[in-house]
């Protein structure tokens, strides 16, 4: 597996404070509440923000979509999804996946889009490290995405899949 657990520390917390100060958007404090809850109770190797807000063509009726891959995350889907969903107090903005290490990168490596895309046009709100050898991990494999009209087109060594 990639990359150290980034634990619930004194550093991580600084971390994902800095890197939710940088989002521009009105329901910031809902993302940093949700973050900083998740940073401690699953002590996460990433915390992923992804879709329109990462890339930037947010309006008013979106929602701020993260993924938290974790070790203390079952490897069942399913039951990763209802424990990050517990996290959640009052952040109704926020819509969060989660995933243990090992599916996270098993999806990389079957190409699944949402997978993918997250690591392409994500922006890691903790876990800098880990996020960014997942990155070199897919451009090693010669695996690129370019923009479409109706999103992007995942590339493979120079063509299409």
């Amino acid at each position: 597996m990639l990359g150290e657990n980034c634990g619930g520390d004194e550093e991580s917390i600084r971390e994902v404070r800095e890197a939710v100060s940088r989002i521009r958007i009105p329901w910031r404090d809902q993302v940093l509440r949700y973050c900083l809850r998740a940073a401690k109770r699953l002590r996460p190797r990433a915390i992923i923000l992804h879709g329109s807000v990462s890339r930037g063509d947010w309006d008013s009726g979106s929602d701020v979509d993260l993924i938290i891959v974790s070790e203390h995350l079952p490897i069942d889907t399913l039951k990763a999804l209802e424990a990050v969903s517990k996290l959640r107090v009052d952040e109704w903005r926020v819509d969060a996946l989660g995933f243990h290490p090992t599916v996270f990168e098993e999806m990389l490596d079957r190409l699944v889009p949402l997978a993918v895309g997250a690591v392409f046009e994500g922006i890691p709100i903790l876990g800098y490290g880990y996020f960014m050898k997942l990155k070199r991990t897919m451009r090693e494999r010669g695996i690129s995405i370019k923009p479409t009209e109706f999103g992007w087109e995942l590339i493979k060594r120079g063509t299409s899949l």
